[in-house]
Parts: structure tokens; sequence; C-alpha cells
């Protein structure tokens, strides 16, 4: 588990040193490390219902959503399950933010291992959606991070998907691969944590995977950047489409993530005064504790 560092704590901000990823001047506003024993509620709402979207065949249910060992464990299995009268062969889990937490631009970041590319057809993803009332794709959806993958062909992509009317995808950008079409099957995302991260300002999306810097999208006449308040989403469907059957032995597979975390983007000026702020609160606490020591009230 990666922990956080020292913090140094100003009113209500808390500025906290991160690794060489991130620059300093952004501002945490928003994570969970997923330390404590069950999922934060307060955090993430589990979900529990089914996808009708993109051939998807698999039903979320509560018990497939835990945390261990510091991560947060997204479960998928082949197992039949009935809900609504329906009949599913495949349950997994998926926990988002709505209503709980939502922010306009800054960076979203998420350690995580997927799951085993021999459980072809499972489709692990970081997102985030605009918030209601507004339909998608109007709302505008973010994909950090998805895996497309069977054991012949495994690659992450990025997109960005809006629109101007429902269920009418009008400008859906290309997927950024990593790694390349050349190099896939070359990095291991199942054994080994990477870190996917997405930098969203009014102009512009830049997407990472681990300290690589894979794609950016820049508004234009046919790229329209969100301007508005997006929550997250961390899910692990099951696609219909992709390559059948899988063997029995690798169910089931697990989408592991260590943390999310949030930044805000603070300005050079104010971070300059927040840390002048700090600095004036550490003399006067040195101050104090040397009055406390000569006796003095």
């Amino acid at each position: 588990m990666c922990s956080l560092q020292v913090m140094v704590i100003v009113g209500c901000l808390v500025l906290i040193p991160r690794s060489s990823l991130v620059s300093a001047r952004w501002q945490l506003t928003w994570n969970d490390e997923f330390d404590a024993p069950e999922v934060d509620t307060t955090h993430w709402n589990i979900y529990t219902n089914w996808s009708q979207l993109s051939n998807q065949v698999e039903i979320y249910i509560p018990r497939n959503v835990y945390t261990s060992d510091g991560n947060l464990i997204l479960r998928t299995t082949k197992e039949p399950y009935e809900f609504q009268h329906q009949l599913f062969n495949y349950t997994s889990g998926r926990v988002d933010t709505l209503n709980k937490f939502a922010q306009t631009f800054g960076r979203w970041e998420i350690r995580a291992k997927l799951p085993n590319p021999y459980a072809s057809g499972v489709h692990p993803a970081h997102w985030l959606l605009g918030m209601p009332p507004n339909c998608w794709p109007v709302c505008s959806e973010i994909d950090i991070m998805e895996q497309t993958a069977d054991y012949t062909n495994v690659y992450t992509t990025r997109t960005l998907h809006f629109g101007r009317a429902c269920g009418h995808d009008d400008a859906h950008i290309p997927s950024a691969i990593y790694p390349s079409a050349a190099e896939k099957n070359t990095v291991n995302f199942t054994s080994t944590y990477h870190v996917f991260a997405v930098e969203w300002n009014a102009t512009d999306l830049l997407f990472f995977v681990d300290d690589l810097r894979i794609v950016d999208l820049h508004a234009s006449a046919n790229i329209s950047i969100p301007q508005w308040d997006m929550f997250t989403i961390l899910s692990s469907a099951v696609m219909r489409a992709q390559r059948w059957p899988q063997p029995d032995w690798v169910w089931p597979v697990y989408h592991v993530i260590d943390y999310v975390r949030v930044y805000k983007w603070v300005p050079e000026e104010v971070e300059a005064a927040l840390w002048e702020e700090s600095w004036e609160l550490e003399k006067k606490m040195k101050m104090k504790r040397r009055s406390r020591k000569k006796g003095v009230r």
C-alpha cells in the first residue's frame, strides 16, 4: 500500500507531498486509501443492478465489493444469479461517488492491478461521468482507463465521449492505446500495480500511465471538453462481444485498487500565500513552545 507522507495543514486545506508523478502545485481534494476494514459508504455507492450498454452481460452485486490488505477489491466470477426475474451468468462489482463527491477540473489518479486477461470479456474501467439530469453522452464521459483484453491482446485505452443528443455519441474520440499496437502483451497489468491518471482543465485532457504521458486532447471545433462536475466510477463489466469461451479455471478474477486520489491545481500566487501562512503558523507554534518551557503563560 502506498501511504501518504507528511501533511501541512492550513485551515481546511491539506497539502501533501506526493510522488514525482504529481506537481507540488496539485492540492489533494478527495481520496480513499482503502485502509478501512470495510468499504467507506460515505465515499462510495455500492452498485446493485445491471447495464444494458455495450453488450454487457454481468449483474453487479454487493458481495463482490470489499476491502482487503489496503485495497478495494472488485470481484468478477462466472455463476448463475437471478435478479428481477432475469438470470445472469456472471456477477461483478462496481462503485461510484454519485451525490457523494464530484468535481470540475483537476487530476484523478488511480493505482490498480487489473483482472487476469485469460478471463476474456472482463472489462475493468476507471471513468468519470457528468452529473444528472443530463443524459449520456450529453453529460460527457472521460475514460481514464479501460482494459480491452484477452490473453492474445492485452492493452488499455482512454477515451472521451460527448454529444448533443441523448444516446448519440456524435464525437467519440478514438481511444489511445497503451502499450502501442506493436507492443501489445508487453506490460503486465495483473501482477503489477500501475497508476492511471487524467489531468483535466477547461481546454485540455492529458492522460497518463505511470510516468508516461500517453495522449493529449485539446478543445476544438470537433472536441468538446466538459465544463461541469463529474463523479467517479470504478467497475469491471463483462462484455458479450469479446473472445469466448473462457476456461473455467480462470474464475474468479479481481480488479484490485490501491487508492483513488483527486487533486485541484493551486495557482502559483495561491500556493505562495499558503506556504507563507503555514510558515508564519509554524513560527508562532515554536514561540508558544518556548514560552511554555520558560513557564510563561
